[in-house]
């Protein structure tokens, strides 16, 4: 495996990021693309946003220097997706879409992925794989958006969750150093950025950034079902699983309330964890935490039994359970 050329590429990502970012920063400002301050959001001054422009184009960059044409060219459909959503975040950023305007784009992305092999392969049928593809991407999509709502969460859950996706794929797989290529790059490319955006942050992903990092790390997740097997998905769901847990809990709570699913709110666990006492800063630490420890235990599931697996899987899910009722009380609906 080409360790230098991963180290090349994650060095140079960082580089590319922390150098253009602030030029973007500028470009939002003048062109007047900033998020202001909103009921559902946590800052409180008009911040800038095209964040998102100097991830994509950092990590774009990165891998054209570094990657092999041959499979640059078999990626040709994630690349037109990832392109597709960052023109409609953008244009998000700038003139509000409509939600149900996304959504298209966010099936086609998934669909692509579906046709050209990247999937789940662990039901009998393939409709209900198909299905379980396009609930994994366009649920990740929206979930990394959803998290965007406070400094540094969004990019660091995404450097979080990639860095374990790449430790998952050296341990199932241990080839293919070209695939290792797409989360290093992401993870320098939001390293750059993260030291502009964390507390208090100076410019922000955008709906082109936070998209776009969704699609990546739901891609990620499926690279891994390179068979039927149960475990990669087990891996891939501890993996995401604060994504998961985060869109649960928003979506349970704003259905039993009778509120719109896409509609803002200060009802996000880094809301309600902020309502229970815990600075912002605080906060995100914390789910900087969640996503680590989860990491782990994905990563620990490839070397045990498969009955472990189910075991650990099965605690996880009754703690989310857990939490979805104790985080209830960091947020009163009105």
């Amino acid at each position: 495996m080409d360790y230098d050329l991963l180290l090349r590429s994650v060095f140079s990502s960082f580089i590319f990021s922390i150098v253009l970012t602030p030029i973007f920063r500028v470009v939002a400002i003048k062109t007047a693309t900033v998020a202001i301050p909103t009921h559902d959001r946590f800052h409180q001054v008009t911040t800038p946003l095209m964040g998102g422009f100097a991830v994509f184009l950092s990590f774009s960059v990165c891998l054209a220097l570094f990657a092999d044409l041959e499979f640059l060219l078999s990626l040709r459909l994630l690349f037109i997706s990832t392109f597709i959503l960052f023109v409609s975040g953008f244009y998000d950023d700038r003139k509000k879409l409509n939600p149900f305007l996304k959504l298209p784009t966010q099936l086609f992305s998934a669909y692509a992925l579906y046709m050209v092999g990247w999937k789940f392969k662990i039901l009998p049928t393939e409709f209900g794989n198909m299905i379980l593809t396009l609930v994994w991407v366009v649920g990740l999509i929206n979930s990394m958006n959803f998290i965007d709502n406070i400094d540094g969460l969004a990019t660091g859950t995404t450097i979080i969750n990639s860095f374990f996706f790449f430790i998952a794929y050296i341990c199932l797989y241990k080839s293919n150093y070209h695939f290792l290529l797409l989360p290093i790059s992401l993870i320098g490319a939001c390293l750059g950025f993260l030291f502009y955006n964390f507390p208090k942050a100076k410019i922000f992903l955008g709906d082109a950034g936070a998209l776009v990092m969704g699609l990546l790390v739901a891609f990620f997740g499926l690279f891994l079902f390179q068979t039927n097997e149960i475990k990669p998905f087990i891996v891939s769901f501890l993996i995401c699983g604060f994504l998961i847990f985060d869109t649960t809990l928003v979506i349970f709570y704003r259905s039993i309330n009778g509120r719109k699913i896409y509609e803002g709110n200060k009802d996000h666990t880094s809301h309600r964890l902020v309502n229970l006492g815990f600075s912002k800063f605080g906060a995100v630490l914390i789910l900087y935490a969640v996503n680590i420890l989860l990491g782990i235990l994905g990563i620990s599931v490839i070397f045990l039994p498969l009955l472990i697996g189910y075991g650990i899987i099965s605690f996880v899910l009754f703690l989310f359970g857990v939490f979805l009722v104790l985080l209830r009380k960091g947020f009163n609906y009105k």
